[in-house]
């Protein structure tokens, strides 16, 4: 698919996706929000088992790619979420930006999309480009990033944190999950629901990733996650801290941060980030939690509906 310029962009040929484009999303999107966004994620999500080249789209001028949108087809049927819009600075205006917008939505629309989701870096200009197409704001998602080689005082806790194996899978999902309530019920929906969205938990702990538990009298209370070199040698993707609502406020989510932190530093990682949601005007507990244990905000995302 592909198409001329409008009035508003003359010049400007918008087309689909196509094999090797991603190296054009990532030069855009650091062109576009520099350390804003973190171009490795952006990497990871523009080969994983969602995004939908078929509905993506690309803006050439002169032959050189000046902007471009993705769109992921999330878990849950007819669920769209549009990522990775921006043009780059030496465009005049944002008349690509909208036009690749109406792009993406209209091919949503084709595949009888119920919800449409949009994510991108807090940048007002381009959230209202998206109220101007009818979105709305529901929540924030807050970058962290921890500093490995700078050395912090830790808190000692009471709780025991230990990694576990293959005979605690089903046990690590159904804690997994049930951490999640009620902050992140809203990714559980988009997930397709409970069973559907701990799939990857279970099967992470047969991989073998280093999955750490906190236990209190031997139960399973609380997990963490991270997979080290993620974003690059020696630049860990920190999964999070997950703490059932019953066991908050009692030391167990800072006892499996300490865990985290020295599970990295075990496997030579030298900065750790996790990407956490907060709401529009107040931290969630988890983000909370995050800047008390040494971690510092890098950047911040918006989530919009339609």
């Amino acid at each position: 698919m592909a198409s001329v310029g409008d009035v508003g962009s003359p010049g400007v040929v918008f087309r689909s996706f196509r094999a090797g484009d991603e190296a054009v999303f990532l030069t855009i999107m650091k062109e576009c929000f520099g350390s804003l966004e973190l171009i490795p994620r952006v990497k990871l999500g523009l080969a994983g088992p969602f995004f939908n080249p078929e509905g993506s789209f690309v803006a050439e001028k002169n032959g050189a790619a000046v902007g471009c949108i993705g769109i992921v087809s999330l878990p849950r049927a007819y669920w769209f979420e549009l990522r990775y819009l921006g043009v780059t600075p030496d465009q005049p205006s944002l008349t690509v930006a909208d036009k690749l917008l109406e792009m993406a939505m209209q091919f949503a629309a084709s595949k009888g999309a119920e919800r449409l989701k949009a994510s991108t870096p807090a940048v007002q200009t381009y959230i209202d480009l998206y109220r101007k197409k009818g979105f709305e704001p529901a929540r924030r998602q807050l970058q962290v990033g921890w500093d490995l080689t700078k050395e912090r005082e830790t808190p000692v806790s009471s709780v025991q944190t230990k990694e576990f194996a293959e005979d605690m899978a089903a046990e690590a999902r159904r804690v997994w999950v049930a951490s999640l309530r009620p902050y992140w019920d809203w990714w559980i929906e988009e997930r397709g629901g409970p069973d559907s969205a701990g799939e990857w938990v279970e099967e992470s702990v047969m991989d073998g990733d280093p999955w750490i538990g906190a236990f209190v009298d031997g139960r399973l209370v609380g997990t963490t996650l991270l997979w080290p070199n993620a974003y690059g040698e020696g630049e860990a993707r920190f999964n999070g801290v997950y703490v059932l609502p019953e066991m908050r406020n009692k030391g167990t989510g800072r006892a499996l941060m300490q865990a985290a932190i020295g599970k990295a530093k075990e496997l030579g990682q030298k900065k750790m980030n996790v990407r956490t949601v907060a709401f529009l005007d107040h931290l969630a507990p988890g983000a909370a939690l995050y800047l008390r244990c040494g971690g510092q905000v890098e950047t911040e995302f918006l989530e919009l509906y339609k």
